[in-house]
Protein backbone atom coordinates (compact mmCIF):
# COMPACT_ATOMS: atom_id res chain seq x y z
CA UNK A 1 0.00 0.00 0.00
CA UNK A 2 1.25 3.43 -0.95
CA UNK A 3 1.14 6.20 1.60
CA UNK A 4 0.37 9.60 0.27
CA UNK A 5 0.73 12.94 2.15
CA UNK A 6 -1.16 16.13 1.80
CA UNK A 7 -0.31 17.99 -1.34
CA UNK A 8 2.03 20.98 -0.94
CA UNK A 9 -0.66 23.32 -2.26
CA UNK A 10 -3.24 22.15 0.29
CA UNK A 11 -0.68 22.34 3.12
CA UNK A 12 0.18 25.92 2.17
CA UNK A 13 -3.51 26.91 2.08
CA UNK A 14 -4.10 25.38 5.53
CA UNK A 15 -1.04 27.12 7.02
CA UNK A 16 -1.98 30.51 5.57
CA UNK A 17 -5.54 30.08 6.89
CA UNK A 18 -4.25 29.29 10.38
CA UNK A 19 -1.94 32.32 10.35
CA UNK A 20 -4.82 34.59 9.27
CA UNK A 21 -7.02 33.16 12.03
CA UNK A 22 -4.35 33.71 14.71
CA UNK A 23 -3.72 37.28 13.51
CA UNK A 24 -7.47 38.03 13.58
CA UNK A 25 -7.82 36.67 17.15
CA UNK A 26 -4.81 38.65 18.41
CA UNK A 27 -6.05 41.83 16.68
CA UNK A 28 -9.54 41.56 18.21
CA UNK A 29 -8.10 40.86 21.67
CA UNK A 30 -5.67 43.78 21.36
CA UNK A 31 -8.43 46.15 20.27
CA UNK A 32 -10.62 45.21 23.24
CA UNK A 33 -7.64 45.44 25.62
CA UNK A 34 -6.71 48.96 24.48
CA UNK A 35 -10.35 50.15 24.58
CA UNK A 36 -10.66 48.97 28.19
CA UNK A 37 -7.38 50.67 29.14
CA UNK A 38 -8.48 53.93 27.50
CA UNK A 39 -11.83 53.78 29.30
CA UNK A 40 -10.19 53.23 32.69
CA UNK A 41 -7.70 56.06 32.15
CA UNK A 42 -10.48 58.37 31.00
CA UNK A 43 -12.54 57.59 34.11
CA UNK A 44 -9.58 58.26 36.39
CA UNK A 45 -8.81 61.54 34.60
CA UNK A 46 -12.45 62.64 34.80
CA UNK A 47 -12.56 61.90 38.53
CA UNK A 48 -9.33 63.83 39.11
CA UNK A 49 -10.78 66.81 37.21
CA UNK A 50 -13.96 66.71 39.31
CA UNK A 51 -11.84 66.90 42.46
CA UNK A 52 -9.87 69.98 41.38
CA UNK A 53 -12.68 72.31 42.51
CA UNK A 54 -12.98 70.65 45.93
CA UNK A 55 -11.38 72.56 48.81
CA UNK A 56 -12.03 71.85 52.48
CA UNK A 57 -10.50 73.17 55.66
CA UNK A 58 -10.67 71.81 59.20
CA UNK A 59 -11.42 74.70 61.53
CA UNK A 60 -11.80 72.90 64.89
CA UNK A 61 -10.90 69.57 66.51
CA UNK A 62 -12.41 69.91 69.98
CA UNK A 63 -14.69 67.60 71.96
CA UNK A 64 -13.92 64.57 69.81
CA UNK A 65 -15.24 66.20 66.64
CA UNK A 66 -13.69 67.79 63.58
CA UNK A 67 -15.35 70.83 62.08
CA UNK A 68 -15.06 70.91 58.29
CA UNK A 69 -15.57 74.07 56.26
CA UNK A 70 -16.21 73.72 52.53
CA UNK A 71 -14.40 76.44 50.58
CA UNK A 72 -14.95 74.93 47.12
CA UNK A 73 -17.59 73.02 45.18
CA UNK A 74 -20.28 71.00 46.96
CA UNK A 75 -19.00 67.84 48.66
CA UNK A 76 -21.27 64.79 48.98
CA UNK A 77 -19.56 63.37 52.07
CA UNK A 78 -16.31 63.00 53.96
CA UNK A 79 -14.28 60.10 55.24
CA UNK A 80 -12.68 60.65 58.63
CA UNK A 81 -9.60 58.49 59.20
CA UNK A 82 -8.08 58.29 62.68
CA UNK A 83 -4.69 56.86 63.63
CA UNK A 84 -3.23 56.11 67.01
CA UNK A 85 -1.70 53.33 69.10
CA UNK A 86 -0.34 51.77 65.92
CA UNK A 87 -3.90 51.23 64.64
CA UNK A 88 -6.18 53.07 62.27
CA UNK A 89 -9.89 53.24 61.55
CA UNK A 90 -12.20 55.23 59.31
CA UNK A 91 -15.81 56.29 58.99
CA UNK A 92 -17.65 57.60 55.93
CA UNK A 93 -20.15 60.35 56.65
CA UNK A 94 -22.48 60.78 53.69
CA UNK A 95 -23.70 64.26 54.60
CA UNK A 96 -23.53 66.87 51.88
CA UNK A 97 -21.57 70.02 52.63
CA UNK A 98 -22.53 72.85 50.31
CA UNK A 99 -20.04 75.52 49.33
CA UNK A 100 -19.48 77.90 52.24
CA UNK A 101 -21.14 75.58 54.80
CA UNK A 102 -19.56 74.08 57.89
CA UNK A 103 -20.32 70.66 59.47
CA UNK A 104 -18.94 68.74 62.42
CA UNK A 105 -18.15 65.01 62.40
CA UNK A 106 -17.13 62.84 65.37
CA UNK A 107 -13.73 61.19 65.27
CA UNK A 108 -13.67 59.65 68.72
CA UNK A 109 -15.25 56.25 69.01
CA UNK A 110 -14.29 55.09 65.51
CA UNK A 111 -13.68 51.35 65.96
CA UNK A 112 -10.12 50.06 66.09
CA UNK A 113 -8.37 53.06 67.64
CA UNK A 114 -7.94 53.81 71.32
CA UNK A 115 -5.96 57.03 71.74
CA UNK A 116 -6.27 59.28 68.66
CA UNK A 117 -3.01 60.85 67.51
CA UNK A 118 -3.85 61.90 63.95
CA UNK A 119 -7.05 62.76 62.07
CA UNK A 120 -7.34 62.80 58.27
CA UNK A 121 -10.42 64.25 56.55
CA UNK A 122 -10.95 63.18 52.92
CA UNK A 123 -13.76 64.80 50.89
CA UNK A 124 -15.85 62.54 48.66
CA UNK A 125 -18.01 63.12 45.59
CA UNK A 126 -20.90 61.07 44.22
CA UNK A 127 -24.12 59.84 45.71
CA UNK A 128 -24.36 56.14 46.49
CA UNK A 129 -20.92 55.33 45.11
CA UNK A 130 -18.52 57.73 46.77
CA UNK A 131 -15.28 58.71 45.06
CA UNK A 132 -12.68 60.05 47.47
CA UNK A 133 -10.73 63.17 46.53
CA UNK A 134 -7.55 61.99 48.26
CA UNK A 135 -5.51 64.83 46.80
CA UNK A 136 -7.68 67.32 48.71
CA UNK A 137 -7.38 65.63 52.11
CA UNK A 138 -6.50 67.52 55.28
CA UNK A 139 -4.21 65.85 57.85
CA UNK A 140 -4.02 66.97 61.48
CA UNK A 141 -1.84 65.76 64.33
CA UNK A 142 -3.46 66.04 67.74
Amino acid sequence: MKKRGVSPLLATVIMVSLVILVVAIVTLWGKKFTEEAEEKEGTISRLELECTDVKIDVTNTENGQVTVENKGENVDGVTVVVRGDGESGSMLYNQEIESGDTRSFPYEGIPGVGSVEEVVVIPALGKGIYRPCSGQRVELEL
